[in-house]
Order: structure tokens, then sequence, then C-alpha cells
């Protein structure tokens, strides 16, 4: 249940694709004053506003349909009409323009409940106004310039009723939201079924029967704390539990690690870097293969396959995270080995192919022990490699 008065906006609710009966129940009533069945497809993010103030305009949702997807040159701009001050359709209908009176294209005569496509605009400051329909004189709503930044996802809703509210905009910058993956990195037990775990958000079941080697999609959420927890399916109580602090306009990954046998549990949490290339792939390497009880144990040399080193790989402890290395497409066969002695093999990657503009993170996973020691490789753009894909190991030293 959400605690929302007007003007105000709920973060973003992960949610399974489905069918949700929503309602809106006012404060202190028993019934609902707007409900409807919502039907959401996997892999979108969604708005759904409560409009209409009753003399003018019923009370009901308007289900918009988000794209979050930063640019990186421009930003991108959504305008929506939700100002319900007439009490027929063609009462509401206004034109949207530059203070110069210079329309701003596709949006003239537009009325209540209708919203603009996203349009990609170069960084700068906006001055707008919105007018009677071919009147650049007549102003409804004059609002403050809007300032856009290169990659900012913006919607402005044009709201108020003249009646209750005076007519105003409101922005809803999804700048201010990050996004979530959760990766399952760790080998407690033997058989892969009894990994099984449950991701829970802050009180909320967000992911069920996650097992060891998945990873999940991104989940939007916030800028913000988060108390997040991995309980074992049928458990009562969390195996890991932790405060995530997540900066606005970030990308990361939680990954559950450890073995309890060499490390314990706990989360591992990676700033990922989704900003694109074109000439060149970015690969990132990250060690969470608790195969030794001490973190010196732990260490690692990461080479390629004529034994020279990968720079800044050189002996890696667990836990330890390489910055996203800018590399030419094609084949790299990397193998792990004990550090500063090219020649005793930990294990031997299989190869990987990169394509330019892919993003990559190989993880080294397994313990040895529970489950074998391998990588799991997640590509942000799933060209060619898909995500997440697992690759058993092909050869380990018999002695670290």
């Amino acid at each position: 249940m959400l605690d929302l008065t007007y003007t105000e906006f709920s973060n973003y609710l992960p949610l399974e694709a489905g069918s949700y009966f929503v309602e809106v129940i006012p404060s202190g009533a028993s019934e609902a004053a707007i409900s409807g069945t919502l039907e959401l497809v996997a892999n979108q993010d969604y708005t759904v506003a409560a409009i209409g103030n009753v003399v003018n305009q019923p009370l009901e949702f308007l289900v918009l349909e988000d794209d979050n997807t930063p640019l990186t040159d421009t930003a991108k701009l959504r305008i929506v009409h939700t100002a319900p001050f007439s009490n027929t359709l063609d009462g509401t209908r206004v034109d949207v323009r530059f203070q110069d009176g210079t329309q701003v294209p596709g949006l003239s005569n537009i009325p209540y409940k209708a919203f603009s496509p996203y349009l990609e605009l170069p960084a700068g400051t906006y001055d707008l106004k919105v007018t009677a329909p071919s009147q650049p004189d007549v102003v409804i709503i004059d609002p403050a310039p809007v300032t856009l930044v290169a990659g900012d996802v913006t919607t402005v809703f044009a709201i108020g009723d003249g009646i209750n509210f005076a007519p105003t905009v409101l922005l809803e910058p999804a700048l201010n939201n990050v996004r979530l993956k959760v990766a399952h990195l760790a080998p407690f037990a033997s058989e892969i079924i009894s990994t099984s775990v449950t991701i829970r958000v802050n009180g909320t079941d967000v992911l069920t029967d996650v097992v060891f080697q998945d990873i999940s999609d991104y989940l939007p959420l916030a800028a913000g704390d988060y108390f997040v927890e991995v309980i074992p399916t049928g458990a009562s109580e969390a195996a890991i539990s932790g405060t995530v602090t997540l900066e606005a306009g970030q990308d990361y990954t939680a990954a559950a690690i450890g073995n309890v046998i060499n490390q314990p549990l706990e989360f591992l949490l990676l700033e990922d870097d989704n900003t694109p290339v074109t000439d060149t792939a970015k690969l990132r390497i990250v060690h969470t293969a608790p195969f030794s009880n001490t973190l010196d144990g732990t260490r690692v040399d990461v080479r390629f396959d004529d034994g020279g080193l990968v720079p800044g790989l050189g002996n890696v402890p667990y836990k330890a995270i390489s910055p996203y290395l800018e590399l030419p497409a094609g084949i790299y066969n990397l193998k792990v080995t004990a550090p500063g002695d090219a020649d005793t093999l930990y294990f031997d990657v299989p190869p990987v192919r990169l394509e330019n503009g892919d993003i990559v993170t190989v993880f080294a996973i397994g313990d040895g022990e529970n489950q074998d020691l391998g990588v799991l490789i997640d590509s942000a753009t799933a060209i060619e490699l898909g995500f997440p894909l697992y690759l058993p190991i092909i050869r380990q030293a018999t002695e670290q």
C-alpha cells in the first residue's frame, strides 16, 4: 500500500509480468475511488497515473509506457496532458509553444489524456508555454524553464483543473532512478536446487527461486538506501542481508557471494558502466570464486593464452573487480594462473568472442567443493553471448 497525495510519485515497484487489480482508496474510506486491472508485459517500465477531478472529468487510470533507455548525446522529453480544466474534451485542447510563440512540432491541439512521444532534444534550457489552440497569446500555463542535460529522461505532466488546483506542470525525471541487477554467485550447497533463494527488497519479495549462476534482469528503483535480504527457499531467516546505497543515474549488480566453508556469505556491489562504445568492446573481470579459506590463498593472475599478464590483473584476490578493459573486437583466450607463475595453471577460461559494442562481465565462480570452478559471462548488450552464460573450467591445478 502506498500513501500518496496529489502531485506525488511512487518509486518504481518491481513486479512480474501479468495482470494486476489496482485500487485507489481515499484515506479513511472503505471503497475505491478508482479501480481497474492492468496488464503488464515483461521488460517494460510503466507509470500509472490517477487522473480526473470528478467535476469535469471522471477519476480513472492513465497507463504510460516509459522508455528509460538513456541517450549519450541528447536528452529525452515527454509531455503528458492530465489537466482536467474543462468538462468537454475539446475544451481541454491546448498548444505547446516556445516562448516566442513558435509551435513545438507535433504538440498542437492536444486534448486531455494525450501524450507526446519522447522528443530527443539537445542539452540546454527550454522555456515553454501552454496556450489555447491556435492562440499563442492566450497563455494557460507558463512554467519555469527546464534545463536538460544529455542523458536526461524526463516527463512533463500538465496538471490542475482550475477549480481545486491551478493549472501547472509537474516534472518526473527518470534520471533519479537507478537499475539494480541481482546475481547469485554463492556456491553454498552441492545441489543446484539446494541453492534456491528468495531476494527480498525493503520487505517485498522481488525474485523467487533464484539459484546459483542466476543473474536477474535490471530492476528499476529510485535512488536511495535499500535493505536487501537473501532468504534460502523454505527458510524464514535471511542468509545474507544488508543495506545498499544506490546513487541516481547508476546501474548496479549486487552479487551474493561466499560459500560459508571458506568465505562468508555476503553482498558484493558492483557499479556497472553500460555507456555504449562503438569501436571497441568493454570487458570486466570479477573474482567471486571462494576456493580458499584465506584471502592470500585465492590470489591469481589473469593472463592471455601466451602467458602475458592482462594489465592490472596480477595477484588478484577474491572479491577483486577489474576496471572495464576496452579491447578490439576478436576472440580472447584467457587463463588463470598462480600469482607470478605463468606455468602453474589454475584454470583455463574457454575462448570468449567480443564484438564492437559488447559490454561483458566475466565472473570467476565456484569453490571447487560444492560447485565446480567456472566462469559466468554476463553481457549487458546480449550480442551473440547472451546473458548469463556458464562455462565450466577446463583444467584446475592440483596444487594452489
